[in-house]
Formats: structure tokens, C-alpha cells, sequence
């Protein structure tokens, strides 16, 4: 009897497959993709896939999973701009507003065409703050799980990896926006507590992933300034390190060293005596000096002569020391459709002329914004470039910019802010009066993301999702220079 339901099952899935053999090959495509996929390891200087060198071509998701002011087109950080949505759109119609955004953000279509374009990475920036669950903060919340999830079945399909980077940590890693600092101050090196949570997190997450080989690696934390404590962030990155060692012994821990990690010389030789971990650098001639907005290259400013020579020399200091170490360029970019974007290329061309040599491996800044630094932004008409890109918006950024642009040494100044530190000048060092500077702008900026979303007054539940969905893949259009430029880039690495 039990073989004769076993031949009568065997013959009706012929029979099903013979019906329908479309199917039946794309179901067997995708499950030969799935198993292609394996984990990437480190040897020596090198990533290897299956014993072949493997070199990352990726791109970032910026601005899905943390919000930041400049690609948003809006004022305020991260938090700044949620807790103003609620306060003036009211907490459910703010809720809807952003779920949606982080729902239409990254879709099929958008992995499947970084895919389609030759690239092979997805690093992924996201935020403890928005995602710690509210009754254990030490752990990711569904959403977050929701999100990765999705991201890392959607790499896995097109045969991309994925690399989950922290990209802002509690009490803020720098006193950038990026970091979500609202403070102004990266308190994160301050307090155990928030690098406690930050570990946990971490721990989490590798528990979550642990088996998962469509994960390339962890980015422990991104760009940290510790303000004059380097030994805190090599105390917490070695004792994260051993935490997620604990639950995960096979992903590659991508390590980030002090000065927003500029440079591999902040980082100390004992977090690469775990044979899985290596260094990460980032590069944006916009914020270099003499480098930023050229408007030709090479040129000469000042006396100093900016080509390729000058590029190499920059990057000899950068990759010091020689850990022994494969080396991923996490970040990298430059302002498109810019009177300068044309000289900004040609630099990139020279950097990757040069780290190509090397096998450096690297992933761009970043993949869809408002119209900053976006290789894609949403098209003109869409709900959201109409409105950041009405004049009342404009006019509430130019008064944040105008405060930004005080110098606080200057007596002559005016304005009351500016009267009122300078009242504290005797009694507290200038130092100190500049650090908190920063924490008046980021007041500054959280005053003008309210009164922004004031400009669209009590909108309904369709026009908050007209605005989110301005993002989606079909709403947004890829930046010229910026698909000539990565056009160019693989070309240097697939020579």
C-alpha cells in the first residue's frame, strides 16, 4: 500500500512538472542561485568565495533605516524629524507616514536592479535608536527583524550580499547628524550603558544571522569621533568583537577606527587577532581639504598640486598601518548635477585607479536621496520633491545655515544665541562654548523640522502616503553623471 502511494505521488509530480516545465525551471534557477551563495572569508589579505578572491562592488541603502537631514532635503536628525512629524502631524498619521517611507524605500525592483548593474554588496546603515524594541532596549524590535529579513531573502535571490552596518548608536557615536546626536555630543563614549545596549544589539543580531551566508559581514560602528577617547572605542569594539565571537564564529567583523575613520591609524593591532576582521576606510573629496569643490582637476591650489600623485600620497597615510588585511572603501561619493561633479569624478577615477591595484573593494554613497548624493532621487513631480522643494522650505534652511555660519570668536556678531554664550566666555574655556555650539544647532535644527512639517497642514492618511511613496523605485530616477560614474568604476575593476 505504502508503495503504491509513493508511485502514485512520484508520477502526479511528473505529470504536474511535464504540465507546467516554465515553472518548474525558474523554481530550479532559483534554488541554484540560493545555493551559490556561501560565506566569504578572510585569508590573508583577501577575500575569498569558495577559494576564489572575491572583491565587494556595492552600493549603500542610506537614508531607509536612519534618516538624515541632507537626504531628506529636511531639517533635523533622525529622532528630531519623527518626534516633530508627531508632535505636528499627530502620532498616527507620523507613524503611517514612515512605516510607509521604510516599506517603499528598498523593494524587489530596486535589488533587482543594483543586481542587474554588476554590483554584489547591499550595506545597510540603520539606527539603534528608531529600532530598539521600547520594553527591552538591548534588543532589535519586529520591525527591524521585518526589514533585515526581507532585505537579506531579496539579496540572496539576485545573488548580492548584505552588509549590516550601525550606523548610529545610543547617545551618538560623533556629534553628527548622521549619528543621530541630538545632543551634540557623542555621548556614546561617555556612558557604559548606551555601549552596553550597542553590544547587546549586536549579539542580537548575530544570534539572528549566525548561519546566514547571504550576511558578508557587521559593520560594529560607523564613522565614530570619540572626541579625545580612542581607548573607549578599542575597549568596546574588542569586547563587542568577543561577544558576537561567542554566538557567531563565521562573519567578518568590519572594523572602523576614531576621526569619523578617516584613517586605518586609530585602530589598534589587537582587534585583528581574530583572523575575521578587517579594516574599513571612507573617502569624500567634498570634505578634503583643497580637494573640496574644485571645479577642474588636476589643478593646483595654493601651490599645491592636486592629481594623481597627490592622491596616492593621500591614500599611502590613509591605509597605514599595514594590518595584512583586506580593505573595504565603506563610503565614498560626491554631489551630482553640481558645477563641480565633473572634477570630483575625475578624482574618484584616479582613487579607484589606485585602490583597484590594491583589490580594495569598496560600496558608494548611497543609492536614493531627496537629490544630494543619491544615484537615484524622486522625480520632480512626485508629493515630496514639491514639497522640500517649495521656497517656504527653503527659507527655514537658509535660517539654519545663516546660524551655522557664526563664528563664535567674533564679538562683533550678533544675534541673541550668540550674546548668550558669550555671556559664559570668563568663567567656561572656549573649547567647551564651541563643543556646545553644536548642541544649539542641533536645537536649532529640531525647531525648523516642526515648523517644516507645519507646511503641510493636517494632511490625510492618501497625501502622507503620496509623500512616502515619492521614494518608491517607480517614482524615483537615476542621476546621470551618477550612472556614468559606476558605469566607469566596474569597468576599472573588471579590466
Amino acid at each position: 500500500m505504502k508503495r503504491n502511494l509513493e508511485l502514485y505521488l512520484t508520477a502526479l509530480l511528473f505529470f504536474i512538472a511535464a504540465c507546467n516545465p516554465e515553472q518548474t525551471d525558474t523554481q530550479k534557477t532559483e534554488t541554484e542561485k540560493a545555493a551559490n551563495l556561501a560565506f566569504i572569508q578572510i585569508e590573508g589579505n583577501q577575500l575569498l568565495l569558495e577559494g576564489s578572491e572575491w572583491i565587494p562592488k556595492g552600493m549603500n541603502v542610506g537614508n531607509w533605516l536612519l534618516q538624515e537631514d541632507f537626504m531628506m532635503h529636511h531639517q533635523g536628525t533622525h529622532s528630531q524629524m519623527r518626534a516633530a512629524s508627531a508632535r505636528v502631524w499627530g502620532h498616527e498619521t507620523a507613524t503611517h507616514f514612515w512605516k510607509t517611507l521604510e516599506n517603499e524605500y528598498i523593494t524587489e525592483a530596486d535589488i533587482k536592479y543594483l543586481s542587474a548593474m554588476g554590483l554584489n554588496l547591499i550595506r545597510a546603515p540603520f539606527n539603534i535608536n528608531h529600532f530598539a524594541d521600547t520594553q527591552n532596549p538591548n534588543e532589535p524590535g519586529d520591525f527591524f527583524w521585518q526589514k533585515l529579513d526581507n532585505l537579506i531573502a531579496l539579496c540572496k535571490k539576485y545573488d548580492m550580499y548584505v552588509l549590516l552596518d550601525m550606523h548610529a548608536v545610543p547617545g551618538g557615536q560623533s556629534p553628527s547628524n548622521y549619528a543621530d546626536a541630538i545632543h551634540g555630543s557623542p555621548l556614546f563614549f561617555e556612558y557604559k550603558v548606551f555601549q552596553e545596549q550597542a553590544t547587546k544589539f549586536w549579539v542580537e543580531i548575530a544570534k539572528r544571522y549566525k548561519d546566514e551566508p547571504t550576511v558578508f559581514g557587521y559593520g560594529l560602528l560607523n564613522e565614530p569621533n570619540t572626541d579625545g577617547k580612542p581607548e573607549v572605542l578599542t575597549q568596546w569594539l574588542l569586547e563587542t568583537s568577543r561577544a558576537i565571537r561567542e554566538v557567531d564564529s563565521h562573519h567578518i567583523l568590519v572594523v572602523a577606527g576614531d576621526d569619523w575613520g578617516k584613517a586605518l591609524l586609530a585602530l589598534e593591532p589587537e582587534l585583528f587577532e581574530d583572523p575575521q576582521v578587517m579594516p574599513e576606510v571612507h573617502f569624500y573629496p567634498l570634505f578634503l581639504n583643497n580637494f573640496n569643490r574644485i571645479m577642474e582637476y588636476p589643478t593646483t591650489i595654493n601651490g599645491k598640486k592636486l592629481d594623481k600623485e597627490a592622491v596616492k600620497k593621500y591614500f599611502d597615510n590613509v591605509l597605514k598601518p599595514d594590518f595584512g588585511r583586506p580593505i573595504l572603501l565603506g563610503e565614498f561619493g560626491t554631489r551630482w548635477n553640481e558645477p563641480f561633479t565633473e572634477a570630483s569624478m575625475k578624482v574618484l577615477y584616479d582613487v579607484f585607479s589606485i585602490l583597484a591595484e590594491k583589490n580594495i573593494g569598496w560600496s558608494l554613497w548611497s543609492y536614493k536621496d531627496a537629490g544630494a548624493m543619491g544615484f537615484t532621487k524622486p522625480k520632480e513631480e512626485t508629493a515630496w520633491a514639491r514639497y522640500v522643494y517649495s521656497a517656504k522650505m527653503d527659507s527655514l534652511k537658509s535660517t539654519v545655515k545663516e546660524l551655522k555660519k557664526i563664528n563664535w570668536d567674533n564679538k562683533a556678531e550678533t544675534g541673541s544665541l550668540h550674546r548668550a554664550f558669550l555671556q559664559f566666555s570668563p568663567a567656561i574655556p572656549d573649547h567647551v562654548i564651541h563643543k556646545n555650539t553644536e548642541a544649539a544647532i542641533r536645537i536649532a535644527e529640531g525647531l525648523a523640522s516642526e515648523a517644516a512639517f507645519k507646511l503641510l497642514d493636517n494632511p490625510s492618511k492618501e497625501q502622507v502616503e503620496q509623500l512616502a511613496k515619492s521614494f518608491h523605485y517607480s517614482n524615483c530616477q537615476p542621476q546621470e553623471q551618477a550612472v556614468r560614474f559606476v558605469e566607469k568604476l566596474l569597468s576599472i575593476y573588471n579590466q
